[in-house]
């Protein structure tokens, strides 16, 4: 598709821009020690990008949901609030909601074939915990939910709401 070709010609662009247009030519950067300067010129990289999407996005009043997919652990949330950031930056109030916060304990989420848990499927989620939030009555289940004290159990632990 053309979003896509546009994706992968901006990426060479910046590349090139940066001299590293191969792995080899990474690989170098890294030997040499300069990897601290290539961070954060793609974190401001980055930054600009996110500032772009959010002009449009404040620029499209009618908008109401901006939806983000990916992979598990591909960085769905740390983009949702750095978006929402260059949001706020632009008098918005955006309210940023991870499905993180609304998993079940995870000895409630059945086994595959396998025998591991698939936190992919929607049957790993608290739906009746998550439908209010999306459903317009956050005065009730606020987003602001902590993360499991306990990353090895997913034991459910809210700052707010019904669940302690």
């Amino acid at each position: 598709s053309m979003k896509l070709f546009s994706v992968l010609q901006k990426t060479e662009d910046w590349s090139e821009r940066m001299g590293i247009s191969t792995v080899a030519a990474l690989n170098d950067v890294i030997a040499s020690g300069n990897v601290r300067d290539l961070i954060l010129v793609q974190e401001a990289f980055m930054e600009q990008q996110i500032g772009r999407l959010a002009e449009k996005i404040a620029a499209a009043r009618t908008k109401k949901f901006v939806l983000i997919a990916g992979p598990s652990s591909s960085g769905k949330t740390t983009f949702a609030y750095r978006l929402s950031a260059q949001l706020r930056a632009l008098g918005l109030t955006p309210k940023p909601l991870s499905l993180d916060d609304y998993y079940l304990d995870r000895d409630l989420i059945a086994p595959d074939a396998d025998g591991k848990r698939d936190f992919e499927n929607i049957d790993a989620l608290d739906v009746g915990i998550c439908s209010p939030c999306c459903g317009g009555r956050p005065s009730i289940f606020p987003p602001s939910i902590s993360r499991p004290a306990n990353g090895s159990t997913g034991a459910e632990r809210w700052r707010w709401g019904r669940r302690t």
